[in-house]
């Protein structure tokens, strides 16, 4: 039987509805890819970039005019990373630092962002057998 290893997904939701948004998307890729630790957890995965695959929505709030408020679709790129014998706790300062470099990513090609999002969550990766 193929053994369980607890490990960490991690997720990234890049905006990617424009060519300026898929450029930085690209340079995110590019970081990636020659990243040892990302190597280390076996690779990263990321969906079609034109058309995007995903769809969502975020609220966006004008707190000091909250009729201005609405609801911004996005075309998005997720990428998912699993970091196997990782935890939350283990990747907080790292999380942070890719947080910077993807945000400087999108600034890098004139499509600075509110927020990107990045998500967590602990998760099992049954090894090959």
């Amino acid at each position: 039987m193929a053994p369980l290893v607890s490990a960490t997904g991690i997720h990234i939701v890049c905006p990617a509805g424009s060519p300026p948004l898929r450029r930085a998307v690209n340079y995110i890729v590019a970081l990636l890819l020659p990243n040892q630790r990302v190597k280390d957890w076996g690779g990263f995965t990321y969906s079609q970039m034109a058309p995007t695959a995903f769809t969502g929505y975020f609220w966006d709030e004008d707190r000091e005019y909250p009729e201005r408020s609405f609801w911004e679709r996005d075309h998005n790129v997720l990428i998912l990373i699993d970091a196997p014998g990782e935890t939350s706790d283990t990747l907080v300062d790292e999380l942070e630092a890719l947080r910077i470099r993807v945000n400087e990513s999108f600034q890098r090609y004139g499509m600075p962002q509110k927020a990107v999002w990045i998500t967590i969550q602990p998760l099992s990766v049954l090894l090959p057998g």
